[in-house]
């Protein structure tokens, strides 16, 4: 499945899901705005695996746009082209919480308030074996700001962060590094 159009307050593939879902193996090559790459709003256990974010996301995430619990990305990718702005992440944007990603990788830069693969607001999450290569204004190359009980697992960055931050984590944050 692919997206091309432009998408605002939803996802390129699925606006907002209420109930559990897998995705495997789409593209989203569109702008989004409040919403995801992949998925806009996810409130419950939603899968995505393979997925890859092209589109330009403002105010959500490369590939799920804002979680409230339980969902997974594996293996998916947030596009050199897909610039995220305003309280956005890589993967996960958001206001997430026992959401795990892995093996993926953010290659966008990213401003304001964010996170390279997960944005701000975000607790207890698991992020293993992940990484930014983009670079961060204003947060951490992993994880955003006011992030808290969350675990970063063999992860790196090697995007420039500038104004504030730090190479894996942002501002405001309590986390188990290993």
């Amino acid at each position: 499945c692919t997206n091309n159009g432009s998408v605002s307050n939803g996802g390129g593939i699925i606006g907002n899901s209420s109930s559990s879902c897998s995705i495997i193996n789409c593209i989203n090559n569109g702008s989004v705005s409040n919403g995801g790459g992949i998925i806009g709003n996810s409130s419950s256990s939603c899968t995505t695996t393979n997925c890859t974010n092209n589109g330009s996301v403002s105010n959500g995430g490369g590939i799920i746009g804002n979680s409230s619990d339980l969902s997974n990305a594996t293996n998916c990718t947030n596009a050199i082209d897909a610039n995220l702005s305003l309280n956005s992440g890589g993967i996960f944007g958001n206001n997430t919480s026992h959401c795990t990603v892995n093996n993926c990788s953010n290659l966008a830069s990213i401003s304001n308030l964010s996170g390279g693969i997960v944005g701000s607001n975000s607790s207890y999450n698991i992020v293993n074996n992940s990484s930014n290569a983009g670079n961060i204004d204003n947060s951490g190359g992993i994880f955003g700001n006011l992030s808290t009980n969350c675990v970063v697992r063999n992860c790196y960055n090697t995007g420039d962060i500038t104004n504030s931050g730090s190479g894996l984590v942002g501002n405001n944050c309590s986390f188990v590094i290993s």
